[in-house]
C-alpha cells in the first residue's frame, strides 16, 4: 500500500531537474524585461489577428476553401486577444490598488 505513495514522492525529485535548466528555451534571461515581454506579446497577438483577418478574407473571396483552418486561425486570435485583455485588466487593477495605498 505504501509503494504508490513512495512513487509519487520520488517523482517530485524530477522537479529539481526542470528548475535547474535555466536556458532551456530561446529566451535570454538578461533581456527578458517586463516591457520586452509585453511588447512581444502585443506584437504576437497583432500578428495572429492579421493572419485570422487574411484567412477570413481569403475564404470570403474564394481563394481558400478549408473552413477548419480559417476557424482555427480565428479561434487562436480570439484566445490570444482575450488573454491579452485579461492581462491588461489585471495590470490596471494592480495599478489602481497601488494608487489607493497610503504611504
Amino acid at each position: 500500500m505504501a509503494e504508490p505513495s513512495i512513487n509519487k514522492i520520488n517523482s517530485i525529485s524530477k522537479i529539481g531537474d526542470v528548475a535547474s535548466t535555466k536556458k532551456n528555451n530561446n529566451v535570454d534571461l538578461d533581456k527578458a524585461s517586463f516591457k520586452n515581454i509585453l511588447e512581444n506579446s502585443i506584437s504576437e497577438v497583432n500578428k495572429l489577428q492579421m493572419e485570422a483577418g487574411d484567412a477570413v478574407n481569403k475564404l470570403a473571396t474564394g481563394e481558400a476553401d478549408n473552413l477548419s483552418e480559417v476557424m482555427i486561425a480565428v479561434k487562436k486570435s480570439d484566445v490570444a486577444f482575450t488573454a491579452l485583455m485579461e492581462t491588461r485588466n489585471k495590470l490596471v487593477e494592480a495599478y489602481n490598488e497601488i494608487m489607493r495605498m497610503r504611504f
